[in-house]
This record gives structure tokens, sequence and C-alpha cells, in this order.
């Protein structure tokens, strides 16, 4: 089969920074592990393979929209929220708008 390309023109492409607690709203799962997948090859709940997050293994539901992979193929949630794991201490040096060291502040 020969399809033929159709040019087309992007007028404009818009980026945008959002915070934390539109990150956590947005968010289909929690991850908190780095790990992928269990001694049984299926993906690991709040790990980065996380079934909410769409699937990638035919024949497996996705937890957010429940399409498979064949079929009515699920779209994938880009969407994992991951806490960083600072100490408390630490997360104050990193950001001194939390109440850390400023430079130059004496």
């Amino acid at each position: 089969m020969i399809r033929h390309m159709i040019p087309k023109r992007i007028r404009s492409i818009d980026f945008a920074l959002i915070g934390p607690k539109e990150i956590r709203n947005l968010s289909t799962t929690k991850v908190i592990t780095a790990d992928t997948y269990d001694d049984d090859g299926f993906p690991i709940q709040m790990g980065l393979m996380d079934m909410h997050l769409g699937v990638i293994e035919p024949g497996l539901r996705c937890k957010t929209c429940s399409r498979k992979l064949d079929g009515r193929r699920a779209p994938g949630f880009a969407r994992g929220g991951a806490e960083p794991h600072l100490p408390r201490a630490a997360r104050r040096q990193a950001h001194p708008a939390v109440g850390g060291h400023q430079p130059g502040g004496g």
C-alpha cells in the first residue's frame, strides 16, 4: 500500500511549565520504585511500567482506560508522579525558597 504524504504547516507550538501540585493532579499513578517487572514478567504496581500508565504487552489491559494494546489500542498515559526522596536538610539546602541557606544572605 502506497500512502501519499500531505505536507502540513505548523503555525505554532506552545510550551509551559507546570508546578508540583498540577503534576500530582494529572498523575494516573504514583511511582515509588524504579523496578519494572516482577519475577513472572508482569509490570510491578507503582513501578515504571505500572499498567495505569498504559500497556506495551499484547493481551494486557490498561488500568486507566481498560483498553488493550491490540484492537482498541490504549494511548498510553505518561503521567506517573514520583516524589523526590531527599532528607529534609538536603531539601532545604537545594531549594532556598523552602527555608534553606541563601548565598550572600549573611
